[in-house]
């Protein structure tokens, strides 16, 4: 697979590279999502985990279409009651990942790891920035809309 022209990762980087794409294939069929915050090598990893999906379905598309055969599909349909259905554990999702989306962009988490931030310490600036800008408070109430409300926490 041709991946870039201008294959920007170092040489040295290329094991952490090749991890976080194969965690990356793992969590799709987990179907699992977190937000968490991504670098450079994050993004670089998820438009590499993109082409490899869409060369998969791509091949399976083809494969489905020379096949001279069609099998037929089991599906199995399942009437719901819509009004037994219960939720647990809600969490807010849609603020949060525009606030992540903008972060990514303005690359603040690179910026803090070139301040001297740990990856901990990253979380933390950003849960907390996150959170001043959906849910205003305090420290503590801070804390516990992250723990308890959002889906960063």
């Amino acid at each position: 697979m041709n991946l870039e022209t201008e294959f920007s990762v170092t040489e040295e980087r290329h094991k952490e590279l090749c991890g976080l794409i194969e965690e990356k294939l793992h969590l799709l069929s987990d179907a699992t999502p977190t937000l968490e915050m991504e670098s450079d090598l994050d993004l670089i990893a998820d438009s590499i985990v993109r082409k490899i999906v869409a060369k998969e379905s791509d091949s399976r598309e083809s494969a489905e279409k020379r096949s001279p055969q069609q099998k037929p599909v089991d599906r199995d349909y399942v009437s719901v009651d819509l009004d037994s259905l219960e939720n647990s554990d809600v969490r807010s999702f849609g603020g949060e990942a525009v606030c992540l989306d903008m972060i990514r962009q303005l690359r603040l988490p690179d910026k803090l790891g070139e301040w001297g931030f740990n990856r901990k310490q990253r979380a933390l600036a950003i849960g907390s920035i996150v959170s001043r800008l959906l849910k205003p408070g305090s420290e503590r109430s801070s804390f516990n809309w992250l723990q308890n409300t959002s889906s960063l926490g």
